[in-house]
């Protein structure tokens, strides 16, 4: 009871707190001695404070211990602190260590990690300097050499050699971020260290894959069966290299983050990689059943594919943060202009990743120009697809969901009988042929400010009304130009119709003749009218209110 009150207490109030001792050695005599006796509970010392530090080490006595200092500024006291915690390392368990600059004062603290640590588990080293400080340090190739027991490295801009024996150990969570200096290193160095470690878990590398390949390309292909999530962040080159280079479970998380895109040729690689990823044998389904696609003006593009189809995807502007949870999140960002064909990404993805039981999609683009048949093309043959949403973007969806067969549904006769005349009935829709569900995200429906919007969404539904594939669902959120009358013409063509989460009853609305159809954002407010002028007046430099006669020059 006491270590689990000291641990909760440790880990809400960020490794200094010390009520816990109150907590337990200040309730009567017999607690406070059985507390002061018991090693485990004094095995994490509070490095802030740094005579308590040493007062916990010495009441540890033989207990594993737990070394956390996550400031990157030490005082002198909490540098002898963690000196003489160091001298110990033979029973550390955990260490997590932060540093700043002080690197001619951790020389002591340094030369601890070439001894040997039986009872090391986890390992994090930060470097939370400036890149230009400290570059010239580098951890010993024989630091932690003796860890039979670690499982988990984290380092942070460190500065270290992939032939350290640090990566001989059977670890199953490697996370490694900014190499300070690796122009010397080598892929077949990664792909040697990451061989000692075949039942890895976790895999993170964080602008730390040499760029640097082997003269005839072959490097060795590992197999990671443990694999459950890899996330990568370098250039795509780079990328595209050590995904060649291992194989992983299909039912892994995969994160990339891709920069230097020069030509829509990266793109097709990188998804042949992860197809490839995806196609292997394995007893687990791999279908993606909901999907997000951002779109942004500065040549960024984020691609996040979920397995379940409960997932809430909302569009960038209301979610803080990627999506969570997907099973594969791709953010490229590329060197071209915006110019560079989206929709050949998206046609790419198509065709060498699996995306034919998507049933939820949601596109946010920041981008108005976007062309219908090429939406048509890439998401609209997907024959599961129910729910669509819709950013920015939402009057081209609404084009692009209006099915335009070849022939016109009409009536003809049969024969020269006089038997009664048959409905002409209309082919099959290939376009969003499965779409119940449309999502319009930031859609003007004032015919004063967005000419012909709202007329195109009210034909698109009476469209796929008439071709026997109708929206029974439609959500409007954060729409403008919503009145009385377009609630009612909308609700007529549809089975349900939200608007901003509420449900649209349009019998209320037809039933109540006290309702103004009026819509208050047909005409400007007092506010619009004075930013009206306050535009004219910063634009032009002066006010239009003066006479006749009176000119402002």
């Amino acid at each position: 009871m006491f270590v689990r009150d000291a641990s909760v207490d440790f880990c809400t109030h960020r490794h200094f707190s010390t009520h816990w001792i109150r907590s337990v050695a200040h309730i009567c005599h017999h607690w406070r001695e059985v507390a002061l006796t018991c090693p485990t509970l004094w095995s994490t010392p509070i490095f802030t404070n740094p005579e308590l530090a040493q007062e916990m080490m010495r009441r540890s006595k033989m207990a594993a211990l737990t070394i956390q200092l996550t400031t990157g500024s030490w005082t002198p006291g909490t540098l002898l602190a963690v000196e003489i915690a160091m001298t110990q390392i033979f029973r550390i368990r955990v260490l997590r260590l932060s540093y700043g600059s002080q690197f001619d004062g951790l020389r002591n603290i340094f030369a601890a990690f070439s001894q040997p640590a039986p009872h090391l588990e986890q390992l994090a080293l930060t470097n939370s300097a400036y890149l230009a400080h400290g570059s010239h340090f580098l951890l010993p190739d024989n630091a932690f050499a003796h860890a039979p027991r670690l499982r988990s490295i984290e380092l942070d801009r460190f500065n270290f050699s992939w032939t350290s024996a640090l990566f001989k150990h059977n670890v199953t969570t490697l996370k490694v971020k900014t190499i300070r200096a690796q122009d010397t290193a080598t892929l077949s160095q990664l792909l040697e260290a990451l061989s000692h470690m075949p039942n890895l878990c976790t895999l993170r590398l964080n602008q730390c894959i040499p760029s640097h390949v082997t003269a005839d390309g072959n490097e060795p292909v590992l197999n990671f069966p443990a694999l459950r999530s890899l996330e990568i962040d370098s250039k795509i080159a780079d990328c595209i290299h050590f995904l060649r280079c291992i194989k992983y479970h299909p039912r892994a998380t995969l994160s990339l983050a891709c920069t230097a895109l020069t030509k829509a040729s990266d793109y097709t690689d990188i998804f042949a990689r992860i197809g490839e990823g995806l196609r292997q044998p394995s007893n687990d389904s791999q279908v993606f059943r909901s999907a997000q696609f951002m779109l942004n003006h500065d040549r960024t593009m984020g691609i996040y594919l979920f397995r379940r189809v409960d997932t809430l995807v909302r569009p960038s502007y209301i979610q803080v943060g990627p999506p969570a949870d997907p099973g594969i999140c791709l953010s490229f960002t590329s060197n071209e202009t915006p110019g560079l064909s989206y929709y050949s990404v998206l046609r790419e993805l198509h065709r060498l990743i699996d995306l034919q039981s998507l049933e939820t999609i949601a596109l946010d683009w920041v981008s108005y120009r976007q062309d219908i048949d090429h939406i048509r093309e890439t998401i609209g043959k997907l024959p599961k697809l129910k729910t669509l949403r819709v950013g920015v973007a939402s009057i081209q969806a609404c084009h692009a969901i209006h099915y335009n067969p070849d022939t016109v549904p009409t009536e003809r006769e049969q024969g020269r009988t006089r038997r009664q005349k048959q409905q002409y009935k209309p082919p099959p829709v290939t376009v969003f042929p499965a779409l119940k569900t449309l999502c319009l995200h930031s859609l003007d429906l004032n015919e004063y400010r967005s000419m012909g919007t709202f007329e195109t969404l009210k034909n698109a539904l009476i469209h796929r009304s008439n071709m026997d594939a109708p929206i029974e669902q439609l959500q409007l959120d954060q729409c403008r130009g919503v009145g009385v009358e377009q609630k009612r013409l909308l609700g007529e063509l549809v089975v349900d119709l939200m608007v901003d989460g509420e449900h649209i009853n349009v019998l209320e609305l037809n039933s109540d003749d006290e309702v103004d159809s009026y819509d208050e954002e047909d005409e400007m407010d007092e506010d619009d009218m004075y930013e009206h002028d306050l535009y004219y007046e910063g634009m032009y430099g002066y006010d239009f209110e003066f006479d006749y006669d009176e000119y402002p020059f």
